[in-house]
């Protein structure tokens, strides 16, 4: 039993702060026992760099507001078992010198933070070397202007065992950030409106991603340097500009992309370097793009997809030999299907000769919708030995797949 500040607390207790000074707070969080629970006066705590080194927990709601007035990181947790509920964390300032989070995890292990606001930070959630902690249900929020002077959402570093879900972040440099992250899920979280990537992971290994959003982020998503990455029933859509990717797959091994929704991007999916991947059950929907293999790769199969109202459904910049493209619906397949067993009975090149001259002359697509293309399109389905037999789907679905 601990008596301080007028109380008497025993491990376990609850407690209420009775208002909101900050030396009262910092008293309690230094002096409760392990595993008590604070539950925070409403109110604004003008408060940064408060340190917590022992598994309790702090609880507030949207009236709970920590800010930072831009002096630096707000809460910083270097302990096990700690669990932030409910607070509104905002005002962390700008510093080139350290890198100020709304929440800063630290060595951190099983440590839990759920439904918290965080705003006008620059970092928004940081990780550095935790493992087996939870970023649930949070609303992180900024206002970004430039790379420069803004950092990611949720940033993790050489941390492990990593649960992201039913979090919504916007307006950061990146959405969510990992390097040297393994072993980690990120679900069911949307990611929109940052200046460069909804996700951007390296050298991040035996992770998986499912049922995410990503709209409108500046270059969209980008995955590299990494093995062993499933990445399944997301939405990748409405990326724009010359730069911008629904997936930049780059030097990736031995991982699935299934099941996910690639909506009016510039490019729906570009893979470099890309080794024994499996991609299936996908939807390629009005992309400029759909899908841009590079020479690279190796071992890709590709099989039982939707391509659908694409510019070009797929472009190279080299020989694609190796690759296996085999029983997806493409909508510009014009053959016809005899013995009525579902699949063409003529091979389908979905690389046509104009997607081939723009991979290499990226101004010609100047002649896009030109009568000129529309002829080298048509001299293609008449007379197909002029065009690129790089890639061809040998069996293609006569009717889009149920997906």
């Amino acid at each position: 039993m601990l008596m301080f500040l007028g109380l008497r607390l025993t491990a376990m207790d609850t407690i209420r702060v009775a208002s909101t000074s900050v030396s009262q707070l910092k008293s309690y969080v230094e002096q409760a026992p392990a595993h008590t629970v604070i539950f925070l006066e409403p109110g604004i705590y003008k408060i940064h760099d408060l340190t917590i080194r022992k598994p309790i927990t702090l609880v507030g709601s949207s009236d709970v507001v920590f800010d930072g007035q831009s002096k630096g990181s707000i809460l910083i947790l270097e302990g096990r078992n700690i669990h932030i509920k409910g607070i509104t964390i905002t005002n962390t300032g700008y510093s080139s010198v350290d890198e100020r989070a709304g929440i800063k995890l630290l060595s951190a292990y099983g440590c839990i933070i759920d439904g918290t606001t965080i705003k006008n930070t620059c970092f928004g959630i940081s990780l550095v070397n935790a493992s087996n902690c939870v970023i649930k249900n949070n609303q992180i929020h900024a206002q970004g202007i430039s790379e420069q002077r803004s950092g990611n959402a949720i940033h993790a570093w050489k941390s492990d065992s990593l649960t992201i879900k039913q979090n919504k972040v916007s307006g950061h440099r990146d959405g969510i950030y990992f390097e040297f992250v393994t072993k980690t899920g990120v679900y069911n979280n949307v990611s929109s409106d940052n200046l460069r990537y909804g996700i951007h992971f390296m050298f991040s290994n035996d992770d998986e991603y499912i049922e995410n959003k990503f709209e409108r982020n500046g270059s969209g998503v980008a995955v590299m340097f990494s093995s062993r990455v499933h990445i399944r029933k997301n939405v990748f859509s409405f990326g724009s500009g010359a730069a911008n990717y629904g997936i930049l797959l780059k030097e990736i091994n031995d991982s699935e992309i299934s099941g996910n929704l690639f909506k009016q991007n510039t490019n729906g999916l570009y893979m470099e370097g890309t080794n024994r991947v499996y991609l299936k059950g996908n939807r390629f929907i009005e992309n400029g793009w759909a899908c841009r293999v590079q020479a690279s790769c190796s071992s890709v199969l590709v099989t039982g997809n939707n391509f659908i109202g694409n510019s070009f459904d797929m472009a190279t910049n080299g020989s694609l030999a190796g690759q296996n493209f085999s029983g997806n619906y493409w909508d510009s397949y014009s053959g016809y299907d005899i013995n009525h067993d579902g699949r063409g009975d003529v091979p389908h090149s979905p690389v046509s000769m104009y997607s081939m001259i723009v991979e290499r002359m990226p101004y010609a697509i100047m002649l896009y919708r030109s009568f000129t293309v529309f002829l080298l399109d048509r001299s293609e389905r008449v007379m197909p030995g002029i065009a690129t037999e790089q890639v061809k789907d040998l069996k293609p679905a006569m009717k889009a797949f149920d997906l």
